[in-house]
């Protein structure tokens, strides 16, 4: 029913607008096909954990013994698994920008929910409080996702370019005010946390209501719904930035050090994708920036194996990787953001480009949802740079690396021969 729903949405499209323009319906039925398939897996991962199901007086199978803690533990695991199912639906796919931020959007959200709050250990009162918001916010999350594959005529995104437009203008404001000085003495270190995380969480209320004013009632009675969740991404890119320590009771000096230089680069990537995603509903593609991005909520590798598994891939075809022991080469200069059409034939935006890898470990030793370690699965980090026009191997190599090395869980280089030709080469921290 859902496929003949999609087929007959696109071919309305064609024919109101009194031309047969040539749309490539194969390819949006497969992007439909993996977002239906993605949301099937979510949904089996954490429907037992909804208020619907009736979490946490109902408990899932396996877990009718367990204490609150470790309900919500498995719960928290459990979303962690579906953030890396979200992050592979976007790593697989080349998605129209309104589908990729709104997959990003639920990926954040997963990755939110995934926090263990481990300084809580013990505290039964304060598990089963955490047990009963997450039951909540995880029907929220299941009525979005519903909405978010109800497939769209994406083209129609166009009413809401002035909306956007002035919806953001009090998150940049907003976002203009998070302060991070460069220099950071350790006795300030957690004041001056706290003081931007709480800055940057008006940002994120900001970015809420911005997405309010898109996507009611939309035309012809079909909302702009993957438009409106792009935009709630950056509330939840926000929330993701400062959840670890916003509750932290920690009073090493040092751990506040780390939490600001994490934030700092947080802002600065927030700042970039605001940028990226105005220049392309309805601003200037030529404003798109490199914008660093890592999908997180993995598992740690305990693994003390030397050599590391990688899987690569560029969506920039400026770009050539070749992958060998523990490298990665990339060569060229970045095409940029191709063109995106609508149904008429006409220029609506662009879609955005990237290189993206992942180091994994093969048989990392990793715990399945109820708490046992499982020695088959792979422990994945994923990296993406999103590239502009003109960028050069070596800009995109050396941003690649600096993630990696900030998340701490393997050591990258860069050897340079010249601007369109780098290596990264890694190995175990």
């Amino acid at each position: 029913m859902k496929i003949r729903f999609v087929w007959v949405l696109m071919l309305c499209a064609i024919f109101m607008g009194g031309i047969a323009q040539a749309v490539d319906l194969k390819e949006a039925q497969k992007i439909e096909n993996a977002v239906a398939s993605c949301t099937a897996e979510i949904r089996e991962l954490l429907l037992p954990f909804g208020a619907k199901a009736g979490f946490p007086e109902v408990r899932p199978q396996g877990l009718e013994n367990a204490s609150y803690h470790e309900l919500y533990k498995t719960a928290a695991r459990r979303s962690a698994e579906g953030s890396r199912v979200m992050a592979e639906f976007i790593n697989s796919n080349k998605l129209p920008t309104g589908v990729e931020f709104s997959a990003r959007y639920f990926m954040k959200r997963l990755e939110i929910a995934s926090h263990e709050y481990a300084d809580q250990s013990g505290n039964e009162k304060v598990f089963e409080f955490l047990c009963k918001d997450f039951a909540a916010a995880a029907d929220k999350g299941f009525a979005e996702l519903r909405l978010w594959t109800v497939p769209e005529m994406l083209p129609l995104d166009n009413i809401w370019h002035k909306h956007i437009q002035e919806g953001f203008v009090p998150v940049k404001e907003k976002l203009a005010l998070v302060k991070m000085p460069s220099t950071i003495q350790p006795d300030q270190a957690r004041e001056i946390w706290k003081n931007a995380a709480q800055a940057l969480s008006e940002v994120g209320n900001a970015a809420g209501i911005a997405s309010t004013k898109v996507g009611v009632g939309g035309l012809i009675g079909m909302p702009a719904w993957r438009l409106r969740l792009s935009i709630k991404y950056f509330k939840a890119a926000c929330k993701a930035a400062v959840v670890e320590m916003w509750n932290s009771r920690s009073s090493d000096p040092d751990v506040w050090l780390q939490a600001c230089k994490k934030l700092r680069q947080d802002i600065e990537i927030i700042n970039t994708e605001i940028n990226n995603f105005l220049a392309i509903n309805g601003g200037n593609p030529a404003e798109i920036k490199p914008v660093l991005y890592m999908g997180t909520a993995a598992a740690r590798s305990e693994s003390s194996a030397t050599e590391i598994e990688i899987k690569a891939s560029a969506s920039d075809k400026g770009f050539e990787l070749e992958i060998g022991m523990n490298s990665l080469k990339i060569t060229g200069i970045a095409d940029g953001p191709e063109p995106a059409y609508d149904i008429m034939g006409m220029q609506v935006g662009d879609y955005a480009r990237s290189v993206r890898f992942t180091l994994d470990i093969d048989k990392a030793p990793t715990t399945d949802a109820f708490g046992n370690t499982n020695y088959s699965k792979k422990n994945r980090r994923i990296f993406t740079v999103m590239t502009s026009k003109g960028a050069t191997a070596e800009q995109v190599a050396r941003a690649l690396a600096k993630k990696v090395n900030d998340a701490r869980d393997f050591r990258a280089q860069v050897q340079v021969e010249s601007p369109e030709d780098a290596l990264l080469t890694f190995s175990h921290r």
